[in-house]
């Protein structure tokens, strides 16, 4: 015989509300067409990014992670013309929740800050990072998109310095985005940042939802 739901004291009401909260958003969740889910994007190649009005945060890599299973993500993206103390670049990885014309960051990663070479070249940036929102992104209402985002930002520059040369580096869109479960990937909630030919000034600072973005 059950428990009249009067009876039970306000905590354990709302536990049990958010209970079928859950239960309900896993319902209405698309089932994973393969044991892991796989966001594909188009662009491979570093295209050149101006500067941005006051340097705030700037997506050039987006990739459409509605539904997405699990909490671990890995991307993958170009970047060129990382020149030391004339272009380079601060870097972080941000998710976001779309309701209409709206758009609010829910979680970010620490940034990473590039300083690439003395001569401009290619260089590649992997990173591995546990999002941090739960239950499935939020079925609960139906009506949110969800997207993770590559951003950037100078750190220095742009700096002509040379014949020929515009003074901005340049970044590719995400190679890839993939949840896998952590038994695949090794992450962290303030991202596992792994860049290729490009040298590291420092790591950045943690995460940080409210940084002005566009």
């Amino acid at each position: 015989m059950g428990v009249p739901t009067n009876l039970l004291p306000p905590s354990l009401l709302a536990e049990l509300q958010e209970i079928k909260r859950r239960l309900a958003a896993q319902e209405r969740a698309p089932a994973p067409d393969a044991k892991f889910d796989r966001y594909p994007t188009t662009e491979w190649a570093a295209v050149s990014r101006g500067r941005v009005p006051s340097n705030a945060w700037s997506s050039c890599g987006i990739a459409n992670v509605t539904g997405l299973v699990y909490d671990r993500v890995e991307l993958k993206f170009l970047v060129d013309r990382l020149t030391t103390n004339q272009a380079e670049a601060e870097l972080r990885v941000a998710a976001f929740k779309h309701n209409g014309t709206s758009k609010e960051c829910v979680s970010a990663s620490r940034s990473i800050r590039l300083r690439g070479a003395a001569s401009p070249g290619v260089g590649t940036v992997v990173v591995r990072w546990v999002h941090g929102i739960p239950y499935g992104w939020d079925y609960s209402t139906g009506d949110s998109v969800y997207t993770i985002e590559v951003q950037h930002r100078y750190l220095v520059g742009p700096s002509t310095g040379g014949s020929g040369w515009d003074g901005n580096y340049a970044i590719g869109n995400m190679h890839y985005c993939v949840g896998l479960p952590d038994s695949r990937i090794s992450a962290t909630p303030n991202g596992t940042w792994m860049p290729s030919g490009v040298g590291i000034v420092n790591d950045g600072t943690a995460g940080n939802v409210s940084d002005p973005f566009i």
